[in-house]
């Protein structure tokens, strides 16, 4: 299919990855693999549509507020999808999550699988794969409206991974150490 991805963030570049981005605004190639646009105007967003949350320690209070209003001086860049064509500039897909803002990030029987104010669900990639080939084929879309990824099992496969993560990085540690205390040995 062709084609370029790129993520855009609108933090303050000290915050994003404890200040590895020496980058003030532009594209971003040190940290990630990807085209990463680091845009603290929101100008981007702005202009792609994206929902901008004025206000993020207020939305992200039920999370302990991670993301504070000092961090994003021209506010959060909300998730977004946006496939626009490389031939004449046309949206080919666009998806915004609703971030429709609940103190507590959504009622805890709330079925919507876009919560969180923002946080929780993303368009799934395999449907927005499918309408951008249609759309490129010159068909008409056979999927009118993007799944949302289940959450829940995103949530328990991380966490799977996150477990992993730690055991390795603490058998690494235990390695380190035994390496450490290890006398060397004497030559003869």
């Amino acid at each position: 299919m062709g084609g370029t991805i790129i993520f855009t963030c609108t933090q303050t570049p000290d915050k994003i990855g404890n200040g590895a981005w020496k980058i003030p605004r532009g594209i971003v190639t040190d940290l990630v693999t990807i085209p990463y646009y680091h845009d603290p105007d929101a100008s981007l967003c702005k202009e792609l549509g994206v929902v901008i949350e004025r206000n993020p320690s207020r939305s992200t209070a039920f999370a302990g507020s991670p993301a504070k209003n000092i961090e994003y001086p021209a506010g959060m860049g909300q998730p977004g999808c946006v496939v626009i064509s490389a031939d004449n500039g046309k949206r080919l897909f666009e998806w915004f999550h609703p971030c429709t803002y609940h103190p507590k990030g959504g009622a805890k029987d709330d079925p919507t699988k876009t919560r969180g104010n923002g946080a929780v669900g993303r368009a799934l990639p395999e449907d927005v794969i499918t309408i951008v080939k249609e759309k490129l084929d010159g068909s008409a879309p056979s999927i009118t409206e993007v799944r949302i990824d289940d959450q829940k099992k995103v949530m328990k496969k991380t966490l799977v991974l996150m477990k992993a993560m730690r055991k390795a990085r603490k058998a690494a540690k235990a390695r380190k150490a035994a390496k450490a205390r290890k006398p060397a040995k004497a030559k003869i």
